[in-house]
């Protein structure tokens, strides 16, 4: 027996008697002992051991190896999403598929009350290619991309930019041109490429009498500038117009209101393919009764061949009245028998327009013929057809002229 500590011989005793410890057999401990060494002669050969801390460095290395080539790979793949061949080619994907809420948002525009996602709809809609193959491709050729910029294909190269793209979208049996532009960075590392609106995006221009009120889309448009109206021949009646410019819409038909005072309310489909939209009033029973009386009052004053003094009312100063000598034919005595409103239109809120259809009896004098001084008396019924044009004159409406109607 062996004592481990004192390292002296025990015999057979189990404990050292030196140090108590106890004693083991020598057999045991020349194993122990031999456990990390083997002798061969002269040559000591240890046997190889492996720490737990290299293999959590080899585990560790692995895992970052793998995250490198997920995050090269998965870069890549957004890198080629985020292209702006794949965008235009996701962009056809989803207006031809009807996925026009994804569509929407790739546009390079801002919705506000006139451009909204509805309008867009109707947009799509009206080009009718859902369900339709389409084909993409980079319009490459400098005589399309300068046609699109409106520039010569000489000047192509130096006016093409280089953060905007052009594409042809071939849906048969139409051509389309596609635009996209680059804006910003996505995620912080892309190029943001979005479908460049002003290849569709258009203004609606409205003609209206002055003081229309218009509504567009629920809103209030105020109007931009002075417009030309429909040429009067009349040099009393001047009604004035008024131009409304609604920027940024969608080319499609728009329902508007428009309203007038002394007028019928205007619901009124408008396009912007139209040059210009014109609005046109009719007058209210109320104010179209009001100048019927005017009328008929005229018309009985001067069948009376009333001094125009009587007329002052119901007349503007510098008003003329119709030539009672028509066709070498003198009226001896007219009376109204019948009166009907064809129509009446406003010229602007201080001009209206009435057409009106008379009948009357008469008694006339004429000429037996061109070189004679005899005359023929003659009586009859007959009907006329007058326009009479109104101005409202500090708060009253007048006639400022009248003429034939057709």
């Amino acid at each position: 027996m062996y004592c481990p500590k004192c390292k002296i011989d025990t015999g057979k005793e189990k404990y050292c008697e030196n140090c108590g410890t106890e004693a083991v057999d020598k057999l045991e401990n020349n194993n122990k002992s031999k456990k990390s060494s083997v002798k061969k002669g002269n040559l000591k050969i240890k046997k190889p051991s492996i720490r737990k801390g290299n293999i959590k460095s080899f585990i560790k290395f692995g895992v970052a190896a793998v995250i490198i080539v997920v995050l090269i790979f998965g870069y890549n793949n957004l890198k080629s999403s985020y292209s702006p061949d794949a965008v235009a080619e996701k962009y056809v994907d989803n207006i031809t598929e009807g996925n026009t809420e994804e569509a929407f948002k790739m546009l390079d525009i801002q919705e506000n009350e006139f451009i909204d996602k509805s309008s867009y709809d109707k947009f799509i809609d009206n080009m009718q290619i859902e369900g339709k193959e389409s084909v993409v491709s980079e319009a490459r050729t400098e005589d399309f991309v300068a046609e699109l910029l409106g520039t010569k294909k000489e000047s192509y190269s130096e006016v093409m930019p280089r953060d905007m793209k052009y594409y042809q979208v071939e849906v048969e049996p139409d051509i389309y041109s596609l635009e996209l532009i680059k804006k910003g960075k996505k995620l912080g590392v892309f190029d943001n490429w979005l479908v460049g609106s002003e290849s569709f995006i258009t203004n609606l221009k409205i003609k209206a009498p002055k003081g229309t009120k218009l509504f567009f889309k629920g809103k209030e448009i105020v109007a931009e500038a002075d417009s030309a109206g429909i040429e009067s021949l009349s040099v009393y009646y001047q009604p004035e117009y008024k131009e409304f410019n609604i920027s940024s819409v969608f080319p499609i038909e728009y329902e508007i209101t428009a309203k007038l005072e002394g007028a019928k309310e205007v619901k009124q489909v408008v396009s912007p393919e139209n040059s210009t939209n014109e609005i046109m009033f009719k007058a209210t029973k109320d104010i179209e009764n009001k100048l019927t009386n005017i009328t008929e009052k005229f018309i009985k004053l001067h069948y009376d061949n009333s001094d125009e003094s009587e007329f002052k009312d119901i007349v503007s100063e510098d008003f003329f009245e119709i030539d009672r000598m028509e066709n070498y034919i003198e009226f001896v005595s007219r009376e109204l028998k019948e009166l009907s409103i064809e129509s009446t239109t406003i010229g602007d809120i201080d001009h209206v327009s009435l057409i009106a259809n008379i009948n009357y009896d008469f008694e006339e004098e004429s000429f037996d013929s061109f070189f004679s001084d005899e005359t023929i008396t003659e009586k009859g019924n007959a009907d006329e057809k007058l326009e009479f044009l109104f101005e409202r004159i500090n708060g009253n409406w007048v006639i400022v002229d009248v003429a034939q109607a057709y």
